[in-house]
């Protein structure tokens, strides 16, 4: 236990003396009461204050104007190195015109080529019964029952629904194949349609 508590003392009087700060109470009670704690803070101290007395010592002034000397070779390389010539005008010109020539071509299939989609036989049917009123929809749904007419009208729901199960079925198999372990799947473990 003993060596433990040297261990993180000494770490704390290391730092501290690092950071010319006072040490802690509990540290300074180790430090009253351990020898080997004792000739470890009394060296660390002469070292530290050793280096920062010789840094002190060994601190120069830069020479004057330095800086100003440094800044006018600066200036000097900046001026003597040649400077990339520009481009000629027609070279961005000519650059601009292919650009929207390749861009007119990439779009203009697209435009040309997107027709709506012919409408479902039931839109016609709903829009139909949306203009007409009381009798006279009967007397165009001749020849068609009301439930004929209503399942007609149902007609894109229930594809719609039908596509988005078959969506769901697909997601969930893609699912179990990910993240259930290929033990479970080879047993027979499938989901059901």
């Amino acid at each position: 236990m003993k060596m433990i508590t040297c261990w993180f003392t000494k770490r704390e009087m290391a730092r501290r003396l690092d950071d010319e700060t006072p040490l802690p109470p509990p540290v300074q009670h180790h430090l009253r009461h351990c020898a080997p704690c004792q000739q470890f803070y009394g060296t660390q101290s002469r070292l530290t204050r050793q280096l920062s007395h010789e840094a002190r010592r060994q601190a120069t002034q830069p020479p004057p104007f330095l800086g100003t000397r440094i800044m006018a070779a600066v200036r000097q390389t900046a001026t003597t190195e040649p400077q990339p010539a520009a481009p000629p005008r027609w070279l961005w010109r000519t650059t601009l015109a292919v650009a929207a020539i390749v861009a007119a071509l990439t779009v203009l299939p697209h435009l040309v080529m997107q027709r709506p989609p012919p409408p479902h036989p039931s839109t016609q049917w709903f829009t139909k019964v949306i203009q007409l009123s009381g009798g006279e929809v009967l007397e165009q749904a001749t020849g068609q029952t009301i439930e004929e007419w209503s399942v007609s009208l149902d007609q894109p729901l229930e594809t719609e629904i039908a596509y988005v199960m078959n969506d769901a079925r697909s997601a969930i198999d893609s699912l179990a194949n990910r993240f259930i372990p290929e033990t479970l799947l080879t047993k027979g473990t499938t989901l059901n349609h």
